[in-house]
């Protein structure tokens, strides 16, 4: 691309109508697919050629934006350190419940970051929502190194369950061992509070 393509190809490209890849999009915009990644259907991805390569969908590295926490500005890249990150738009209280029992039950290591208004962080870039690609109900999950394992761009009837799903096919779990897993952790819970 930076030999040829300036030289060669781009021009050929502008001339295709083709879209061209910006050095930044080449660096950060590449994805890849993998067990840990629950990719969306292609009708919610858009069209590669059109559209910019630093999104965020599953699989692509979530984009850097800034956020303020306590008049403090903070970037999203510092948001995804260690454990696994969910954000929710403002409405995602229900998110947070979910992601509480689950973190619990599972045992996996799990933060959850509300951005908007009636949450813990407010968005400094106005195009929040449109950039990450979800509505003040929806929320993804981010793996510890950036990358966007997951994306729910909506309201769902049930959070826990869905998100309870998403964890257990990211983690290699299969629904039998997901069962009995969280029955387990239940038991001992109960257990806990006997005494």
């Amino acid at each position: 691309r930076r030999t040829l393509g300036r030289q060669q190809g781009e021009a050929e490209q502008q001339a295709e109508g083709g879209a061209l890849w910006s050095d930044l999009e080449i660096d950060l915009g590449y994805s890849y697919e993998s067990t840990a990644i629950i990719a969306e259907p292609l009708a919610m991805n858009g069209n590669a050629a059109t559209t910019s390569r630093i999104t965020c969908q599953p699989g692509k590295r979530a984009p850097h934006l800034w956020l303020e926490r306590d008049g403090q500005r903070i970037s999203t890249i510092d948001l995804y350190d260690r454990t696994l990150t969910l954000l929710t738009g403002s409405r995602g209280t229900a998110w947070s419940e979910a992601a509480c029992m689950v973190a619990t039950t599972r045992a996996v290591p799990l933060t959850v970051q509300v951005i908007g208004p009636e949450g813990n962080l407010r968005h400094v870039d106005s195009n929040w929502s449109e950039t990450y690609g979800i509505d003040p109900d929806g929320a993804l999950l981010i793996r510890p190194d950036g990358f966007v394992a997951w994306r729910q761009c909506g309201m769902v009837s049930d959070h826990r369950t869905e998100l309870n799903n998403v964890i257990s096919q990211i983690l290699g779990h299969s629904p039998s061992h997901l069962q009995r897993d969280t029955s387990l952790h239940l038991e001992d819970a109960e257990k806990r509070r006997a005494f």
